[in-house]
């Protein structure tokens, strides 16, 4: 039993401008196939019993930034951010 909880699978990626070991630019459209890859999946696991949430480290960053200021999850967010600058 589930508490009246749905299971969630919550999938969080990045979008760098640079590959990490190798400091070479992403190309904007690997970034577009990637997203296109996450909507695709979505679509075929839409209504299922583990609903599929996506999200880039960098909005989540920056809603936790925006929504939290001022607080533990606010500062967690801008330590994450100055420390990796994801």
């Amino acid at each position: 039993a589930h508490c009246g909880l749905e299971p969630i699978l919550f999938y969080v990626y990045a979008e760098p401008d640079f590959w990490p070991k190798t400091g070479r630019r992403v190309d904007g459209t690997d970034k577009a196939g990637h997203r296109g890859e996450i909507a695709r999946f979505s679509r075929l696991v839409e209504g299922d019993d583990v609903v599929f949430v996506s999200c880039s480290w960098q909005r989540l960053l920056g809603a936790w930034r925006h929504d939290h200021c001022g607080t533990e999850v606010g500062a967690h967010a801008e330590r994450v951010v100055a420390r990796y600058a994801p």
